[in-house]
């Protein structure tokens, strides 16, 4: 029997960084609120300040962050379950280096951070 070919968006699907851009807006704009997701902070930022600083702010937690983002809680459990109906591939929109800051290989950081969490 052939496995049902299933993709799996990385970015926002399997990592929540929704704590970590919140973090990274309060160390970097100094930020005093009470917005703790991702979207809106990501509003918030672009309103309040730039675009420029969002991407700056998206650039350091999809690199120099990552390790510290978390997996959505049950994903691990729920991928086991599919992965005897499924072939499963993870797809990510990154672009291979970060627009701003140091010259870090994303490719690469999002694999050691999967082979990390055991996915």
């Amino acid at each position: 029997m052939n496995k049902i070919k299933l993709a799996i968006d990385l970015d926002n699907t399997i990592i929540n960084y929704d704590h970590l851009f919140y973090k990274a807006a309060r160390n970097k704009l100094s930020i005093q609120s009470n917005i703790k997701n991702k979207e809106n902070i990501k509003k918030l930022i672009i309103k309040k300040y730039s675009e420029k600083n969002w991407t700056e702010i998206q650039s350091a937690v999809y690199s120099q962050k990552i390790f510290q983002a978390k997996i959505f809680p049950g994903f691990i459990n729920e991928i086991k379950k599919l992965s005897k109906y499924c072939e499963i591939f993870i797809v990510s929109h990154k672009t291979l280096w970060p627009i701003y800051g140091k010259k870090i290989n994303l490719h690469n950081k999002t694999k050691q951070f999967l082979k990390k969490k055991k996915i």
